[in-house]
């Protein structure tokens, strides 16, 4: 009682174990719910089966416990298969249904059982049970971290967690309570007078053991029939735009279906204090913004980031592309076979109608200020031989973040760089293999007379102005920075950024900021004037800041 009275009016609302922010939430306790329904479906037949098979059916206890594989096996088999089939589709409602579904119509087969029924009876209704059970047994862990921000996200798996913990304690108690005062009343209905008090230990009795067995099962199918018309009343609340993710900071996306035109892009969507800009230069945008993510990477964090991205792009009517696949099994390098990709397509298009850029983002970055063009740090129209900005920090090229142009020189740089690891196998390139491997084409471009000219084409600007690194403390950037950048960062890493994800949904002004009142305005101009007039002062490239040349302009 001192806990729940504590969880709900503790004055460190965010600080206790379940928040009540997140336990506000509808569809959060709904999920709650039907966890503790699965759990209670894979803990009771785990514990009745075999009495059956051992008071009715006079099994040995081993021979009583190996009648329970069928059950066990196919609850297993449905995590793995759901798993798998989650994690490529996105899809986890309807497995609730699913699950729902058999383990009421295993729950009311199990309850017309008796002490004649077979055990391949038995069998097929465990079946049914136990693949019910395994479809959503897992799945409220997933569900959960769609309706809450991703600093609430721990606590709500460990809510989940509990359930999956507490509800079989609770159930399984008030089962087994069914079970033997059924059993007793059974039992001291054909002894002797003198023998009731013993009766609970009698183990015999076969025909009668059965109906109060028969009690537990009917207690399951009403709680299945419950889950069942949880998820129904889940569905509904989806489907009626119900404030089910008001913490969650970004797009309410259930099985990866578009978000109602109400909620789904609400930096885009000018309000009283808000306008849209305008496209760079008052033109359409000549930029695609790309990434990846896919596979065990898709964290909710990092959807998130990619998501500000690609609100970022539609903003300022520029091109997104997100690759949500492996195109070569050697690790990152699907970064510049996409990247060569699009360059390809666009260079098949007319002049006139193509994008002039890319830009690549890595899926560990994240928007901060979308007042700011992407088109903004781009070459003045007197800078034509510019194909690629580059930004490096005290260990060299920095690829997570970086402009290349639709231009052969980017072609035959990512060519290249592809194609590093299969000219020299013998090279250790390290953990980031692509990375180092741009690093080696560029030197060996500067060694080479006859690409040097392509090598004056590569511009080095300040890094923090796209690519601002979060540390594990600090933020090397300021307010009205384009973005933040996670580099190098281990098991912090997702904290951190579900910390910035946060930061954003609940102060966004302080980083939203117009270009004007940004270092941009004036800096970005005067570098690239820098650039023009073929001035030292600002070198911001590996050698550049060794030296100590780049200066960027206030």
């Amino acid at each position: 009682m001192a806990f729940c009275l504590q969880q709900a009016f503790g004055w460190l609302a965010n600080d206790v174990v379940f928040p009540v922010t997140m336990m506000k939430n509808p569809s959060v306790l709904i999920i709650f719910f039907n966890e503790t329904c699965s759990a209670t479906c894979c803990f009771l037949p785990c514990y009745f089966i075999p009495l059956y098979f051992q008071y009715v059916q006079d099994e040995s206890p081993l021979m009583a416990g190996v009648r329970l594989l069928p059950f066990i096996v196919f609850m297993v088999a449905t995590v793995m298969v759901c798993g798998s089939i989650v994690s490529k589709f996105g899809r986890w409602l309807p497995w609730f249904f699913y699950g729902g579904a058999m383990v009421l119509t295993g729950g009311a087969l199990m309850y017309t059982s008796n002490k004649n029924t077979s055990a391949a009876k038995i069998y097929g209704y465990s079946i049914l049970i136990g693949s019910g059970t395994g479809a959503y047994i897992q799945m409220p862990f997933n569900a959960c971290q769609e309706f809450v921000s991703p600093t609430l996200i721990p606590a709500a798996v460990g809510l989940i967690t509990w359930a999956q913990l507490a509800a079989p304690a609770i159930t399984l108690s008030i089962a087994n309570a069914v079970f033997l005062n059924g059993a007793k009343e059974a039992l001291t209905q054909i002894l002797p007078s003198g023998l009731k008090d013993q009766a609970l230990t009698i183990v015999s009795g076969r025909g009668q053991v059965s109906r109060p067995e028969n009690a537990c099962w009917l207690t399951i199918t009403r709680g299945f029939g419950a889950a069942a018309f949880l998820a129904l009343l889940l569905l509904i609340l989806l489907i009626t735009n119900l404030p089910t993710s008001v913490d969650s900071g970004r797009p309410a996306s259930i099985l990866n279906l578009e978000a109602p035109d109400s909620i789904e892009k609400p930096e885009s969507e000018p309000g009283p204090e808000q306008t849209l800009p305008t496209p760079h230069n008052g033109s359409e945008c000549s930029l695609i913004t790309c990434t990846m993510l896919y596979g065990a990477h898709t964290y909710p964090q990092l959807e998130a980031a990619v998501d500000s991205h690609r609100r970022h792009s539609e903003r300022w009517g520029c091109g997104f592309q997100n690759l949500e696949y492996d195109l070569t099994n050697r690790r990152l390098y699907s970064k510049q076979y996409s990247i060569l990709s699009a360059i390809l397509h666009e260079m098949t298009i007319p002049e006139d109608q193509r994008k002039e850029w890319l830009m690549w983002v890595d899926a560990d970055s994240i928007v901060l200020n979308p007042a700011i063009s992407p088109e903004h740090f781009l070459p003045p129209e007197n800078l034509k031989d510019i194909w690629a900005l580059l930004t490096a920090d005290k260990n060299g090229l920095n690829a997570g973040i970086f402009y290349l142009k639709v231009h052969p020189n980017s072609v035959d740089f990512l060519t290249q760089v592809v194609a590093y690891p299969l000219d020299y196998p013998d090279v250790d390139l390290g953990w980031f293999g692509e990375q180092a491997a741009m690093s080696k084409v560029l030197e060996a471009m500067k060694a080479d007379p006859r690409r040097r000219g392509a090598l004056a084409g590569v511009a080095w600007i300040p890094r923090t102005w796209i690519n601002a690194y979060q540390g594990e403390k600090d933020f090397e950037g300021k307010p009205g920075d384009l973005m933040v950048h996670f580099a190098g960062l281990g098991a912090t890493r997702l904290s951190l950024m579900a910390k910035w994800l946060d930061e954003l949904v609940q102060h966004p002004a302080k980083w939203e900021v117009p270009l004007d009142k940004t270092r941009y305005e004036k800096a970005v101009p005067a570098f690239w004037n820098q650039f023009v007039s073929n001035s030292t002062r600002i070198d911001c490239s590996p050698e550049g800041l060794k030296k100590g040349r780049c200066v960027e302009a206030k």
